[in-house]
């Protein structure tokens, strides 16, 4: 693999985002759930999808993520029980429901 292919892989979110992120809560127990999905249109991309954890030498976790290889960043992540991030694209419209 190249360094120019790396580094478009990285760029690509950038130029060309399209996921998309909900966040809802359960009205029994106020549980929030947090749901995304990676549909970017490029091919293999599952291929190189990669769930991560991130620890402290005493292996005791810190938080998750999920990721490509070779990509410098995390895109969605999370500390379980804590907080949950994603990061998505919203192009502006008159109202936000025309997104």
């Amino acid at each position: 693999t190249s360094t120019g292919l790396i580094l478009l892989l990285n760029l690509y979110y950038d130029l060309q985002a399209a996921c998309t992120s909900i966040v809802a809560t359960t009205p029994a127990n106020g549980a929030v759930w947090h749901g995304r999905n990676l549909d970017f249109d490029i091919p293999n991309l599952q291929a190189i999808t990669l769930n991560v954890n991130f620890t402290k030498d005493n292996g005791e976790l810190l938080y998750q993520g999920t990721t490509y290889a070779a990509y410098i960043g995390v895109p969605t992540g999370m500390k379980p029980g804590v907080f949950s991030i994603s990061q998505d694209a919203r192009t502006p419209g008159d109202s936000p429901w025309d997104n």
